[in-house]
């Protein structure tokens, strides 16, 4: 018996991991877009204070608090972004049919 051909398996089944695809871009696109939307109230801390562990903890407070009231929208952009990415089929790995 062949290594590729197992007991039980259909002689052309092939592992294709869709559906971990599919949670690792939408996972990849909230962050990408959680970032985004934190980014504009850090950089005018990050450019106006001192590296230290006031700025650390100023930075964790701001960050908390701009971002809880948009994870919403953090989540729903990247629904969008996935499932765009898989109706035009740009999203490498996916199948194409």
């Amino acid at each position: 018996m062949n290594t590729s051909q197992r007991r039980g398996a259909p002689a052309g089944a092939v592992f294709r991991p869709t559906a971990m695809l599919l949670v690792a871009y939408l996972s990849a696109f909230f962050l990408v877009f959680a970032v985004l939307l934190v980014l504009p109230a850090l950089l005018p801390l990050l450019q106006s204070a001192v590296p230290g562990p006031e700025l650390q903890a100023l930075a964790k407070e701001t960050a908390r608090s701009t971002l809880s009231p948009r994870l919403g929208l953090a989540f729903g952009l990247a629904v969008v972004a996935t499932t765009l990415g898989v109706w035009l089929r740009v999203l490498p790995g996916l199948p194409k049919a």
